[in-house]
């Protein structure tokens, strides 16, 4: 996983690949800090397994790593979605106007 810093705030970042018979395409996941996620062994028995793994935050529908997209499209697409957080976290906290 690469990282990239933007509004001063760090984050993950997974170029990913769907694919079926029609159509195949790319989009990049991105992550903030880590999240513990406990589970069986097997379903409804044995062991519990906990395992530490990175926060999905959100995702864009294009490649990062795409030289057909700029600088400025990408920073404007990821700006847009921190607002969206920040307004998600006001939100739950009751500040709604």
């Amino acid at each position: 996983m690469k990282e990239l810093t933007i509004g001063g705030r760090t984050l993950q970042f997974q170029v990913k690949c769907e694919a079926n018979e029609a159509d195949s395409y790319e989009y990049t996941e991105f992550y903030e800090g880590t999240e513990t996620v406990s589970r069986k062994k097997w379903v409804f028995w044995g062991e519990t397994i906990t395992t530490v793994r990175p926060k999905e935050v959100f995702t864009i529908y294009s490649d990062i790593t795409s030289s057909k997209l700029t600088k400025e499209y990408w920073r404007r697409e990821i700006s847009k979605q921190l607002e969206l957080l920040d307004r998600r976290d006001e939100i739950s906290k009751g500040e709604y106007v």
